[in-house]
């Protein structure tokens, strides 16, 4: 199975620390721990773990966001998630690029991220967004916390 991420961040930097965690995601043919329960008792029973890729698409500002998701919707290959920082100046607002984007594709999982998440963030995101498929991640995130609602959304 292959997902197509779309990453929106102003910061090069972000694109590249995402992409190497999120690509972490693939699970190992055969992990060390299988190696060495085959070494000590023989032919074990084989673990078959699904064949995951991760295609990543980049954008630096929210309208050039838009457009690809507007793009693969026509190719008929829509994004499997999105990861949208709040703010990237000049254009729209992280909040708007969301809007925007679920215009296009309203089933669309997303993952907000942002460095402060003000109680009127908070509100507006309440107000606009009241879904399951919507996760606030916050800056500087953490590791886990990425990878596990990566995996969440993925497999909603």
């Amino acid at each position: 199975m292959t997902y197509s991420i779309l990453i929106t961040d102003d910061q090069k930097d972000i694109h590249h620390d995402f992409e190497k965690i999120i690509s972490s995601l693939k699970p190992k043919i055969k992990s060390n721990l299988d190696k060495q329960e085959e070494k000590l008792f023989g032919s074990t029973t084989s673990k078959v773990l699904p064949k995951i890729d991760f295609q990543f698409f980049n954008a630096y500002q929210g309208e050039e966001a838009v457009n690809l998701v507007n793009q693969k919707k026509i190719e008929n290959s829509p994004f499997s998630l999105a990861i949208v920082d709040e703010k990237m100046p000049p254009g729209i607002t992280g909040i708007e690029t969301i809007q925007h984007i679920w215009e296009i594709d309203p089933n669309l999982p997303v993952i907000f991220t942002t460095g402060l998440l003000e109680f009127q963030t908070s509100i507006r995101l309440a107000e606009f967004f009241p879904n399951d498929h919507l996760l606030i991640l916050r800056k500087p995130f953490n590791i886990i916390e990425l990878k596990q609602m990566v995996w969440v959304l993925l497999n909603h």
